[in-house]
């Protein structure tokens, strides 16, 4: 087993205990961004109470650290996940200020955001076989989840770095948003809410984008058209009509 210094809001305990299970990681010690929410993920988790993060970071040594959240870490913990140096750093929320970093570099001095479904398994599928399904034509792609599995940024993260495998760079953009009433997001890390985007390609070839983080549920989808069929992707589903 491998020790984990978990950074998260007490809603998403369910998800680090899937993980945990799943990879046979041992939860060495747990904080969030309020105090009553570190006693509660900590004991959630059976793991010791980190008060401050930064100098658990530096003190505990851990194998790795998994930032489910990027709220309130405070400017001199997030200088430290950005200088690297330490342990191997998982954050389910985008580092990079902008989309286009994020897609382009993927990870930063150690930093891997995650899940991008184009590392999933179903891709590997793909990719084997993408020489033989040809030119893709048109791509739809759905990414929905709950506020616990991040920031709607994060989903269109994954979304964009996805839909610019398939196709390239886009020649022109098109997207309208909607959501919670209120003043804008100061920054796109808050974004919440619902988002459309179409697409248009140089080689002939466009794609619409669906995403939020208000659909309830977590649910990743891709049908891709082209010369030789139709494949459509989840997370757990390869399929060639």
């Amino acid at each position: 087993s491998s020790d984990l210094l978990v950074y998260l809001h007490p809603e998403q305990i369910e998800i680090v205990e899937r993980v945990r299970d799943l990879l046979n990681l041992e939860v060495s010690a747990a904080c969030s961004p309020s105090t009553g929410g570190t006693a509660a993920v900590a004991d959630g988790l059976g793991a010791d109470r980190l008060s401050d993060l930064r100098r658990g970071m530096v003190e505990i040594h851990p194998d790795l650290i998994w930032m489910l959240t990027l709220d309130d870490i405070g400017n001199d913990a997030r200088l430290l996940l950005l200088q690297g140096g330490g342990a191997p750093v998982l954050t389910m929320e985008p580092t990079a200020a902008s989309i286009s970093d994020a897609v382009t570099v993927g990870s930063c001095d150690g930093i891997v955001f995650s899940p991008l479904m184009r590392r999933s398994p179903v891709l590997t599928v793909f990719h084997d076989l993408r020489e033989s399904f040809g030119q893709v034509r048109s791509v739809n792609i759905a990414m929905r989840g709950h506020q616990k599995h991040g920031s709607l940024y994060a989903r269109l993260t994954d979304a964009v770095d996805m839909m610019e495998y398939l196709c390239g760079p886009a020649e022109q953009v098109d997207s309208a948003m909607s959501g919670p009433l209120g003043d804008p997001p100061s920054a796109l890390g808050t974004m919440q809410g619902h988002l459309t985007v179409n697409a248009r390609f140089a080689e002939n070839c466009c794609a619409c984008l669906h995403v939020s983080n208000m659909g309830a549920v977590w649910a990743r989808g891709v049908t891709i058209l082209g010369e030789n069929g139709c494949i459509r992707l989840t997370d757990r589903v390869f399929e060639w009509w």
